[in-house]
């Protein structure tokens, strides 16, 4: 059975990952100015796109009432996400190039690919690889596993991942005794584990009303204090300091948490035919997405070009367009549609 309330949440939340890259493009500099703090209420807004993301995923590969068969998962998703990477990754390697293509030059980006040094967006199938290479083991526990001991295992691996993160960055590192041992026992993708399994409790248990209420109220503040104190240790330091919105900081973590059990509950009617199309197009979207970012930025059509609350969504409307529009185009083309 389809689950349609993340039908709407992908949509939702493919367009926030393209206003977080645009807000995100003239971010790392400007700090004293009004608009760089229009760029930070913009990412800040926008962070739970990616962890919710991730929860989508464990929602949908943890599903207890579907049963796993090793080798058409391996084939139909890792050797799939790992081609799909390559090719992607190829892609903008030779974009990059500016037309300077020759044998020489291929043999970089080819090297360059194999090495991991991918446009940084690419990051997220990385990360996606990871998690289906784990699904298989994940799904054993999952499956048999009692909602308490569910809970259970949210607050160890909240506590590993995003409780270390938090107190790396009030302490300023990770004192020697947690990183030379909990180091150890993490993989250094791991961390976001965490938003794989809760995505895949909130979508088995779907939390009551009231305590959704309580999670969008503890998401609202977790937000504001999130653009507070980047704003404040930005400015203080005249450097920006994006500690705070990693997407692994308490407050980035409690917004997704919110966000996603506020879809979760929900009582959505099957969506038409136009977000059912947007949210089978959300990967080529992210996919080609930069490329479209890249290309306006590269003819002087920046957030810089005009007032920046109204050019991060309109310059992100644009890039959403063009990218749905190549994304429908690529997939009624033989063999191309396979890696969109």
């Amino acid at each position: 059975m389809r689950k349609y309330y993340i039908d709407y949440l992908r949509v939702v939340l493919m367009i926030g990952v393209i206003i977080l890259h645009v807000s995100a493009n003239n971010w790392y500099g400007y700090v004293e100015t009004n608009r760089w703090i229009v760029f930070t209420i913009y990412s800040a807004i926008c962070r739970v796109a990616v962890p919710c993301f991730f929860m989508i995923s464990g929602a949908l590969f943890l599903d207890d009432s579907k049963k796993l068969e090793y080798m058409k998962f391996a084939k139909n998703h890792i050797i799939k996400m790992i081609i799909v990477l390559f090719v992607w990754a190829m892609f903008y390697q030779v974009y990059a190039l500016d037309g300077n293509i020759n044998v020489f030059t291929i043999r970089v980006a080819i090297k360059n690919v194999l090495l991991g040094e991918t446009q940084t967006h690419l990051w997220f199938l990385y990360v996606t690889i990871g998690f289906y290479l784990l699904v298989p083991i994940i799904k054993v526990y999952t499956n048999s596993a009692s909602k308490n001991s569910m809970v259970y295992t949210l607050l160890i691996i909240g506590m590993i991942t995003i409780g270390i993160d938090t107190l790396s960055m009030l302490t300023g590192t990770i004192p020697v005794i947690v990183s030379n041992n909990i180091s150890k026992m993490t993989l250094s993708s791991g961390k976001y584990v965490f938003y794989f399994l809760v995505g895949h409790y909130i979508d088995k248990y779907n939390l009551p009303k009231r305590p959704c209420r309580i999670l969008n109220i503890v998401g609202v503040i977790a937000l504001g204090l999130e653009i507070y104190i980047t704003v404040t240790l930005s400015r203080v330091n005249m450097i920006p300091n994006e500690n705070w919105m990693r997407y692994t900081s308490i407050f980035v973590a409690a917004n997704a948490v919110a966000v996603y059990a506020c879809f979760r509950n929900l009582e959505v009617t099957e969506p038409s035919r136009l977000i059912k199309n947007m949210a089978n197009c959300s990967m080529g979207i992210y996919l080609v997405h930069m490329f479209w970012i890249l290309e306006l930025w590269k003819h002087n059509f920046t957030t810089f070009s005009f007032n920046a609350v109204i050019s991060v969504p309109v310059i992100s409307i644009i890039v959403l367009t063009l990218s749905w529009i190549t994304v429908f185009v690529l997939k009624r083309i033989p063999v191309i549609r396979k890696f969109v």
